[in-house]
């Protein structure tokens, strides 16, 4: 048989509390002995897959809050644009560098941000998508 494929997440979209019951949901789970956990570096090495994992991390963060709820992942998309020239970047890699580093170090990218959410369950939808929600 070969070696298992161990999956890396982080653990940053949680509770500390949620963190610390993490271990005894996953190994309600049956995951004994099929995990490892660094909370301080905050991620979980599994042999599983994101939707088994995204719903321990549901199961925790209820324990943790002490009532059912939904763990909503939120994602803020903002755009801007920035000239790049040829003699400061002689390739287009070498311009998207420029531009990283650029945003890193302060360039202003917050016009007109979009936002959306999503949950344990599903994907990420839009602000206006909202609107044909019943």
């Amino acid at each position: 048989m070969g070696e298992k494929r161990y999956n890396v997440y982080s653990l940053k979209g949680i509770s500390t509390k949620a963190k610390n019951l993490l271990p005894e949901v996953l190994d309600e789970m049956g995951y004994q002995g099929r995990y490892s956990m660094e909370i301080e570096k905050e991620y979980l090495s599994i042999n599983s897959v994101f939707p088994v994992v995204e719903k321990a991390f549901l199961t925790a963060e209820e324990r943790a809050q002490g009532e059912e709820g939904y763990l909503i992942r939120l994602q803020k998309k903002s755009y801007s644009e920035l000239w790049v020239s040829k003699k400061e970047a002689p390739s287009l890699s070498d311009a998207y560098r420029i531009a990283m580093a650029a945003a890193e170090n302060g360039y202003p990218i917050d016009r007109d941000p979009e936002f959306a959410v999503g949950s344990v369950d599903g994907e990420y939808h839009d602000e206006w998508e909202f609107s044909f929600f019943k």
